[in-house]
C-alpha cells in the first residue's frame, strides 16, 4: 500500500465509452472530455448550485485554482488500484487506525475498483461482507470529485438505487463520509415526505419506486425526465432484489398483465432519456449483488441496453467437492461461503410461537456472543411463520422479556461477567451506526464489552446492510429460497477493519422440520455443512446442556423446597413405635373398604 503526501494531474476520466477508446479510435467521445466539460461549465459551474455566467465564471475558476492549491497538501494514497485523495483518503486512514494499522482491500475490491474508476460498466458478484458498497462508492465518488473540481455542474449526476429505506440510510452515511465536510451536502436521501419539485442534488440515493412515483406525477415529471437524461453514473445495488424479485408464478401473471418491476422500468427510461439527450454512450452502469443468476444479469443488461462485464470474486474450495451433487455454488467445486462460518439448525416441536421464542432466547444465551442479529423470515397468512404472529415488535418484546428472565446473577438481565442484554430494533442499530461512518466517528467503532446486544430485523430489511462485529445470526421462520438464507447468514463472518479475511461467525436457523429438510438440500447445492443441534445440547459446543431455569421457575423451586423441608419437619424419617405381636393362629379381620371419591390431580404451573 502506498501512502504519500502529494498531488497529481487529474486522470483522464472516462465512462462507458472510455474503456473502448483505447482500442477503437473511432469510439464515441469520452465522458468528461473537453466538449462535455465546456457544456457543463456553460450550464452551471457551481457544485450542486445554480447556473452562472460571465463574471461568476471567473470567480468559479478562481475558486477552482484555490482548490487545486489546497489539494497539493492533501493526503493521497493508493487503495484497491485507485488513487484516493481528500476526505476519502482520511476516511481510509481512520479505518487503518481502527484496524491497528492495516485495512486491505478484499479480493473483489482489488479486482473491480480500478475497472469501475476507468469507466467500465459491470456487474459485481461477490459474497456478502466483502465490501461491495465501498467497491463502487469509492472509485465513482473519486471521479465525481475530480470532475467537479474541473467543471462543476448542477443537477443529478449520480443515482444509486437500493431496495430498502434501511440500506438508503447506510449508503448515504458512507457516501457523505467519503466526500467529507463541504461536499457531503451533495448527497440526498430521497424521501416521500420531502419537497422533490426543485432541482435534485448531484448525488441521490433512492428506491426505484420513489423515482417512478416522481415520473408519474405531472408536476415533477418534466424535471426528473430531464435529470435522468443528464446522468453520468447509475448503480443498482442488490440487483437480484430490484430486477429479479418475482418468482415464476408472479412473473407469468405480470407478463399477462403487462407489469414490470419499477427498477426495470426506470432503467429503460434512463436509456430513453440519455438517447434523446445525445448521451447514449456517456453514462456508466454498475450492478452489485451477492446472489447473481443468469436471469438477473440479463435483466440488468437488457433493461439498460448496456453491455455489462461480469466481475466475480473467486470462491473457496469445497472440502470433498466430488461428493457434492452440483459441484458447489458455481458448479466448479468452489463456493462463496466463508470457511469460518458455522451453520446450525434447531427444530422446535411443536413449532408454535411461545415454544419458538423460548428456543430463540435459549440459543442466544448459549451462543455467548457480544452481538447477535435475529432475522425474521416471515411468510404469508397461510405459511409456517406468518408475519401477523412473528411481527418485529412482538418478537422484540418477547426476547427482551425472556432474556431478562434467564438471568443467573442479578436483575435486568445481567450476566456473571457484568454484561447485560440489550434488545433493539434494526432501525435503532442503523441510525446509531450511521453516525460512526465519518472519519471522526470511525474511531469510536469499537466493541462495547459491557453488554450483549441483540438486534431484531425482518429478512427484507437486512439486504445489503452492514453492522460491525455481528458474531452470530439467529434465523427464525421459513426463508423463501437459498438467496434469502445467504443474505441472512451473510450478516456475520464479514471483513472488518484490521482483518485480512472474514472473522468467525455462526448462523443458527430455528425452523420447522420440513424447512430443515429443504435447507439440507441447499447445503448440497451451495457447498456448506449444516449441522442439527438437539435442544438438549449446547448450540455452541455441542455438549449436553444444563437446563436453564427462569427466575420464576427458580422462585417456584425454592418455594417447593421450603415446603418439602417443612413437611420433613412435621414427619421425621425415623421414630420409635411399638410393633404389635402377631401369632400364627390369629386371622385377620376382613372388611370391605368404603368407596371414596377420586381426588383430582394437582395443578402444575410453569
Amino acid at each position: 500500500m502506498l501512502l504519500t503526501v502529494a498531488s497529481w494531474p487529474p486522470a483522464t476520466l472516462g465512462c462507458r465509452g472510455a474503456w473502448h477508446a483505447a482500442s477503437q479510435p473511432s469510439a464515441r467521445p469520452q465522458c468528461g472530455g473537453a466538449a462535455e466539460t465546456e457544456r457543463r461549465a456553460r450550464s452551471s459551474p457551481g457544485l450542486g448550485g445554480h447556473g452562472e455566467t460571465g463574471e461568476n465564471l471567473e470567480k468559479a475558476a478562481f475558486r477552482g485554482g484555490r482548490a487545486s492549491e489546497r489539494r497539493k497538501s492533501e493526503t493521497a494514497m493508493e487503495w484497491g488500484g485507485v488513487k484516493v485523495t481528500g476526505a476519502a483518503a482520511e476516511w481510509l486512514q481512520s479505518q487503518m487506525e481502527l484496524g491497528g494499522g492495516t485495512f486491505e482491500p478484499s479480493p473483489i475490491q482489488e479486482e473491480a475498483m480500478s475497472r469501475i474508476y476507468d469507466g467500465e460498466s459491470c456487474c459485481i458478484h461477490a459474497p456478502t461482507g466483502t465490501g461491495k458498497t465501498l467497491c463502487y462508492l469509492l472509485p465513482l465518488l473519486q471521479r465525481f470529485t475530480e470532475e467537479a473540481a474541473r467543471a462543476p455542474a448542477r443537477g443529478l449526476r449520480f443515482l444509486i438505487l437500493v431496495p430498502t429505506a434501511v440500506l438508503q440510510v447506510q449508503t448515504v452515511a458512507l457516501a457523505r463520509a467519503l466526500l467529507g465536510p463541504g461536499k457531503a451536502e451533495n448527497v440526498t436521501l430521497m424521501r416521500r415526505d420531502a419537497d422533490n419539485t426543485s432541482e435534485p442534488s448531484n448525488i441521490v440515493v433512492a428506491t426505484p419506486r420513489h423515482i417512478r412515483d416522481l415520473l408519474d406525477e405531472p408536476m415533477t415529471q418534466p424535471l426528473w425526465l430531464r435529470a435522468l437524461g443528464q446522468l453520468d453514473w447509475v448503480v443498482v445495488d442488490e440487483a437480484d432484489q430490484l430486477v429479479d424479485k418475482w418468482h415464476r408464478v408472479q412473473r407469468k401473471k405480470a407478463s399477462r398483465e403487462g407489469r414490470v418491476l419499477p427498477a426495470v422500468a426506470l432503467l429503460k427510461e434512463i436509456e430513453l432519456q440519455t438517447t434523446k439527450a445525445g448521451r447514449r454512450d456517456e453514462w456508466q452502469l454498475v450492478g452489485a449483488t451477492a446472489t447473481l443468476n443468469r436471469r438477473t444479469f440479463r435483466n440488468v443488461k437488457y433493461s439498460a441496453g448496456i453491455d455489462l462485464a461480469l466481475i466475480r470474486a473467486p470462491g473457496s474450495t469445497i472440502p470433498e467437492a466430488e461428493a457434492q451433487e452440483t459441484g458447489g455454488q458455481y458448479g466448479d467445486g468452489t463456493t462463496g461461503w466463508p470457511d469460518k462460518l458455522r451453520h446450525r439448525v434447531r427444530v422446535p416441536i411443536p413449532f408454535r410461537f411461545p415454544k419458538v421464542m423460548s428456543v430463540a432466547a435459549k440459543t442466544i444465551y448459549e451462543l455467548e456472543a457480544k452481538r447477535v442479529l435475529v432475522v425474521l423470515a416471515t411468510t404469508g397468512r397461510g405459511g409456517r411463520a406468518p408475519s401477523s404472529v412473528y411481527g418485529r415488535s412482538l418478537v422484540l418484546s418477547q426476547l427482551r422479556f425472556r432474556l431478562e428472565d434467564l438471568d443467573d446473577a442479578s436483575e435486568q438481565g445481567r450476566l456473571d461477567d457484568g454484561r447485560f442484554f440489550q434488545v433493539i430494533s434494526i432501525s435503532e442499530a442503523i441510525e446509531a451506526a450511521a453516525k460512526l461512518w465519518s472519519s471522526e466517528g470511525s474511531r469510536q467503532r469499537v466493541r462495547d464489552e459491557r453488554h450483549c446486544q441483540v438486534i431484531v430485523a425482518a429478512a427484507q430489511e437486512i439486504r445489503g446492510m452492514h453492522l460491525d462485529f455481528i458474531d452470530a445470526v439467529v434465523l427464525i421462520g421459513d426463508p423463501n429460497n437459498i438467496s434469502d438464507y445467504m443474505h441472512a447468514a451473510g450478516r456475520t463472518c464479514r471483513y472488518q477493519p484490521g482483518s485480512a479475511e472474514p472473522l468467525e461467525g455462526t448462523v443458527v436457523s430455528i425452523v420447522e422440520d420440513s424447512v430443515a429438510n429443504k435447507m439440507m438440500k441447499w447445503s448440497n447445492l451451495s457447498g456448506f455443512k449444516l449441522v442439527e443441534v438437539p435442544m438438549k445440547r449446547n448450540v455452541k459446543t455441542g455438549e449436553p446442556a444444563e437446563r436453564l431455569l427462569t427466575k420464576r421457575q427458580k422462585q417456584a423451586a425454592a418455594e417447593i423446597g421450603e415446603a418439602l423441608k417443612d413437611l420433613d419437619d412435621d414427619f421425621p424419617e425415623s421414630y420409635e413405635y411399638d410393633e404389635p405381636e402377631l401369632y400364627e393362629y390369629d386371622e385377620p379381620e376382613f372388611r370391605e373398604a368404603e368407596h371414596e371419591p377420586a381426588l383430582s390431580p394437582p395443578s402444575v404451573w410453569s
